[in-house]
């Protein structure tokens, strides 16, 4: 999901510096998450090429993010 918001965040950016921040992203993601680029780039390719395994993520992760919006307005 940290990829996602990472990317979205960039594209509100001057396209002068989305390069820059998008790498400075990915690598504060991997840190996070302790895990390389080449893992990072293996698991995505594993899972484009499982579609129904990546399509289970997808609806974890948007269950999780329709939580938090929730749990954001009860806090508003």
């Amino acid at each position: 999901m940290d990829i996602h918001l990472a990317e979205s965040g960039v594209k509100t950016m001057n396209p002068d510096s989305v390069a820059i921040n998008n790498k400075t992203y990915y690598n504060f993601i991997f840190k996070k998450h302790h895990i390389s680029e080449e893992q990072f780039t293996k698991s995505l390719n594993f899972y484009t090429d499982n579609p129904e395994l990546l399509q289970e993520i997808y609806a974890k992760m948007i269950e999780e993010m329709s939580k938090n919006e929730a749990d954001a307005h009860k806090i508003n």
